[in-house]
């Protein structure tokens, strides 16, 4: 027996009205609801029409960016503002591209917690006028789950797993697998890693994952004591003892920030880079004075400003489909800090 809109109507209990506005793709119906009626029709059996995947630009509405504005504050020198020209500047793009606009609405930390409160949103999110939300820096998970119950929406870099929920994000795992190649190119076959506490910072940790990777890729020997968090209490102490020991000849940093501060404290202690190790960090930040310039790799903010533009019109369009993990590859910068062994 065929399914009808009645029946779906009944099991999720909503209106026939609903139920058919939904299977249309009726962008005044909220997306999240849309996208349980669709996934529920396809499930009962019911011959879902084919959604629109273009924009209608006589009714095209605004997205939303919002920006989580400060330093997080367990980790020393962390900003993660560096990146926000590039992603503004390719959002913008896009959104000119798409025939949209974009609202821009900020989010101090001291509100973080609260960013989905529909007091402190701007009156585009709240009274519909904007169609969708992307979330730029890190917001707690509860947050996200309530922007993305209410709106269409895109994190940037932070990989948040719920159900249509998109990540556009560089791809960190190849980005330390390039370097780790690059090292092993250049005669390294001991090789360390130094993050910070990565039960924190996202980046970090998928910087991990990828060290990890490369170690098997590589068929390099595993010394979980060659993995430093820099945030734990002897760490960096620890760290430098093993670099006078030659324990490793090359160190790969989770972020630039991190790699300049281990370049000067070397230097204090004496040791030359490249000479005495081979130093590589992600970032591709400018050199402070009096320090090297770090082999890294470039993060391509604007692309990945522009990709996630895209994908919230396809999840606005199509609100069913499956959360989308979109890796932007990154482009590898020789420095001065590589030495041939």
């Amino acid at each position: 027996m065929a399914i009808n809109q009645r029946q779906i109507a009944s099991t999720l209990n909503l209106s026939v009205a609903t139920i058919s506005r939904s299977l249309k793709n009726d962008r005044a119906i909220n997306p999240r609801t849309r996208a349980l009626v669709q996934e529920t029709a396809r499930q009962m059996g019911y011959e879902v029409p084919s959604v629109q995947n273009y924009i209608d630009e006589s009714n095209c509405k605004p997205f939303c960016a919002v920006i989580q504005t400060d330093a997080i504050p367990y980790i020393k020198n962390e900003s993660p503002n560096n990146l926000l020209p590039g992603y503004m500047t390719g959002m913008s793009e896009a959104a000119f591209r798409e025939h949209t606009s974009m609202i821009v609405h900020y989010v101090p930390l001291d509100k973080r917690d609260h960013a989905a409160d529909p007091k402190l949103l701007p009156r585009a999110l709240t009274s519909g006028a904007a169609e969708g939300v992307i979330l730029v820096h890190y917001f707690p998970d509860d947050v996200v789950k309530e922007f993305s119950d209410k709106f269409s929406c895109v994190s940037l870099s932070y990989n948040y797993r719920l159900p249509h929920m998109d990540v556009v994000s560089e791809d960190n795992t190849n980005g330390i697998s390039v370097l780790m190649q690059h090292l092993f190119d250049n005669g390294h076959r001991q090789i360390a890693f130094v993050s910070r506490d990565t039960k924190y910072y996202y980046t970090h940790r998928a910087r991990l994952s990828g060290f990890m990777s490369g170690i098997l890729e590589l068929d390099l020997k595993e010394n979980s004591e060659y993995i430093y968090n820099i945030d734990e209490a002897g760490a960096a102490k620890q760290l430098i003892a093993d670099i006078k020991d030659k324990k490793f000849t090359a160190l790969i940093c989770a972020g630039d920030e991190l790699g300049y501060d281990c370049q000067a404290a070397l230097q204090k202690e004496g040791i030359s880079v490249p000479e005495n190790i081979s130093l590589v960090s992600f970032d591709s930040l400018p050199a402070p004075k009096g320090l090297k310039q770090l082999t890294s790799m470039k993060i391509p903010s604007d692309q990945i400003g522009i990709a996630a533009v895209s994908v919230l019109k396809k999840r606005i369009a199509n609100p069913a489909m499956p959360a989308q993990r979109i890796l932007i590859d990154c482009t590898f910068v020789k420095g001065e800090t590589v030495k041939s062994i």
